[in-house]
C-alpha cells in the first residue's frame, strides 16, 4: 500500500516523457538497435509510459518485492524483523540514489527489478552454504530459465554479476558438496544465453569502437596503466562518496556490527587480539567518526585537490578492514563464505564503471543493496552469538520505519499535488491558445530525476508526451514564484 501511494504520487519525469512519445515506439520497432540490449525493461518502460496503472502496479510490486527478499534471503527465524530492517534501509535511501531509481521510472525498472531477480537467485542456492548437501524440488529446475534469462535483460553491470554467481555457485558446491546439481546448470546456461542476447546488440559494439552515436558512453581503450588510472579516478571522483561517504544510515549499522563482532571474539593468536583487533576497531570507528561528523567540522575541500583523493583512501580501508574482519573473525565458515559474497557484490557490482562511462547514483543502488544483505547476515550472526531477543528490537524498528513512512507520504503529497495542479495549468493555458506558458517547478525535487526538463531536448519530449504544439514556449520557474503569479 505505500510503495503505491508513493507510485501514484511519482510523476512522469526526465526520459520518460521520450519513452512515452513516438520515439520509444521507434526504439522498439528498431528492436533496440545501437540503443541497448535491455530488452525487457525496455518493453516495460514502454509499456509504464503509456499506461499508468500498470507503471503503479509494477513500481509497488517490485519496491515491495526488493523488501521482502532482502529480508528472507538473511531470516531463518523472527523475519518479520529483517523485513523492517530490509525496509527501513530502503527509506534511508540517499536521495541521489532514490532520484535516479525509486524517482524515476525509466531508472526503476532498469535498477529494481534487475535487483530482484538476482536476489531471487541467491535466496535459491543459499542452501550450498551449509555442511548439509543441498536439495531442489523440480519446479526450481523450470523456474530457473525464465529466472536466468530476465535477469539478464535488463541492466548491464547485473548481467555481468549475474553470470558470476551463477559460475561460483557451479564451482562452489563441486568444491564442498563434491557434486554438480541440475538447477545451477541451468541457471548458468539460462544465463549465458541472456547474456548473449543482450550484449549481441550494435550498441555494445559501437562503445567498444568508440563510434557509439551516444556520446555520454564510452568506454577505456588505454594500456594496462591507463586501465588501472582510470579506475582510480572514478572511485575518487564519484563511486566513493556514492558507496561510502554519502551513505551514513548503512555503514552505522556495518561500523556497529562488526565492532560488536570484533569486542566479542577472543582468538587464541595474541597477535590477532594485541594488533589485528585494535587496527580494524580503529580503522572502523574512525570511518565511522569522519562520516558523522569530521567531515561536516572541516567543511567541503578541506585538503583542496587532495580532499577526494583522501576520502577515497580512507573508504578503501574501511572496506578491507570490514572485509579482514569477516575473515578473521567470523568462526562458521559458511555464514563467512555468504558474507564474503555480498562483499564481492558491493565490489563487482560497480566495477564495470570503472570503465565504462556513465557513472551515477543510480548505479550505486546495486552495491547499496548488496550492503544492506552484508549488514543484515552480519547482524543474524551476532544476533545468535549474543542471544539478542527480537521483541525489544522489533518494536524499535516498527517505530522507526513509521517514522519514516509518514516522511515519504507527507513529501510525496505535496509532490503528486503540486504535479496535478502543474499538468492541470498546463492544460488549461493551451486550450486557451497561450503561446508562451510559465510552469513551476516540483517542490521535494530532489526526490525525482529531472522533474522539469533541463535542457531543450527534454522540454520538447516533456511537449510531446503531454500534447502540447510545438510552436508553444513553455518555461519552468521555482514552485514558489509560480504561486505568486496565480
Amino acid at each position: 500500500m505505500f510503495y503505491f501511494f508513493i507510485a501514484f504520487q511519482t510523476p512522469y519525469t526526465g526520459d520518460d516523457w521520450t519513452w512515452g512519445t513516438q520515439r520509444g515506439m521507434n526504439r522498439l520497432e528498431n528492436n533496440f538497435a545501437d540503443y541497448n540490449g535491455r530488452y525487457l525493461s525496455n518493453m516495460i518502460e514502454i509499456l509504464a509510459t503509456r499506461f499508468a496503472w500498470l507503471r503503479y502496479l509494477v513500481m509497488s510490486i517490485f519496491a515491495t518485492a526488493l523488501v521482502y527478499v532482502i529480508g528472507s534471503v538473511t531470516g531463518q527465524a523472527n523475519r518479520m524483523l529483517y523485513w523492517l530492517l530490509a525496509f527501513l534501509f530502503m527509506l534511508l535511501l540517499p536521495t541521489d540514489i532514490y532520484a535516479q531509481t525509486f524517482g524515476w521510472t525509466a531508472g526503476f525498472v532498469n535498477y529494481v527489478p534487475s535487483m530482484v531477480l538476482l536476489i531471487l537467485y541467491i535466496m535459491m542456492i543459499k542452501n550450498i552454504f551449509s555442511e548439509q548437501p543441498p536439495t531442489y524440488q523440480k519446479w526450481q529446475v523450470y523456474a530457473a530459465v525464465p529466472l536466468g534469462l530476465s535477469t539478464q535483460l535488463i541492466v548491464e553491470h547485473v548481467t555481468l554479476f549475474s553470470l558470476f554467481v551463477a559460475g561460483m555457485v557451479m564451482l562452489y558446491t563441486f568444491m564442498v558438496h563434491k557434486r554438480f546439481y541440475l538447477v545451477h546448470l541451468v541457471y548458468l546456461l539460462s544465463s549465458v544465453i541472456g547474456a548473449v542476447i543482450m550484449f549481441s546488440n550494435s550498441a555494445y559494439w559501437n562503445i567498444l569502437s568508440g563510434q557509439d552515436k551516444h556520446a555520454y558512453r564510452e568506454i577505456n581503450n588505454g594500456t594496462d596503466a591507463g586501465f588501472l588510472s582510470k579506475a582510480y579516478d572514478v572511485f575518487s571522483g564519484d563511486m566513493y562518496r556514492y558507496l561510502f561517504i554519502d551513505n551514513p544510515s548503512i555503514h552505522l549499522f556495518i561500523g556497529a556490527m562488526v565492532v560488536i563482532l570484533i569486542v566479542g571474539v577472543v582468538a587464541k593468536s595474541g597477535f590477532v587480539n594485541f594488533f589485528w583487533k585494535p587496527i580494524v576497531l580503529l580503522t572502523v570507528v574512525g570511518f565511522l567518526l569522519y562520516v558523522l561528523a569530521f567531515q561536516h567540522m572541516l567543511g567541503n575541500a578541506y585538503l583542496g585537490a587532495l580532499t577526494n583523493d583522501t576520502e577515497a583512501i580512507i573508504s578503501a580501508f574501511y572496506f578491507i578492514a570490514i572485509t579482514l574482519s569477516v575473515i578473521v573473525f567470523v568462526k562458521d565458515q559458511h555464514i563467512r563464505n555468504r558474507l564474503l559474497l555480498y562483499l564481492f557484490g558491493i565490489v563487482l557490482l560497480s566495477a564495470p564503471f570503472a570503465y565504462v562511462t556513465p557513472y551515477g547514483p543510480r548505479a550505486a543502488l546495486a552495491s547499496y543493496i548488496f550492503m544492506v544483505l552484508f549488514g543484515l547476515e552480519l547482524f543474524a550472526y551476532n544476533k545468535t552469538l549474543h542471544a539478542w531477543r527480537a521483541k525489544p528490537l522489533r518494536s524499535v524498528l516498527i517505530g522507526l520505519v513509521t517514522a519514516a513512512v509518514v516522511m515519504y507520504a507527507n513529501i510525496f503529497s505535496v509532490i503528486g499535488h503540486a504535479n496535478q495542479e502543474r499538468l492541470d495549468y498546463l492544460h488549461g493555458q493551451v486550450a486557451a491558445n497561450k503561446a508562451q506558458i510559465y510552469l513551476p517547478d516540483l517542490p521535494f525535487s530532489s526526490f525525482m530525476w529531472f522533474s522539469s526538463p533541463p535542457d531543450e531536448h527534454f522540454n520538447t519530449m516533456f511537449k510531446r508526451f503531454n500534447g502540447v504544439p510545438e510552436n508553444v514556449e513553455i518555461r519552468f520557474i521555482p514552485y514558489t514564484e509560480w504561486k505568486r503569479r496565480q
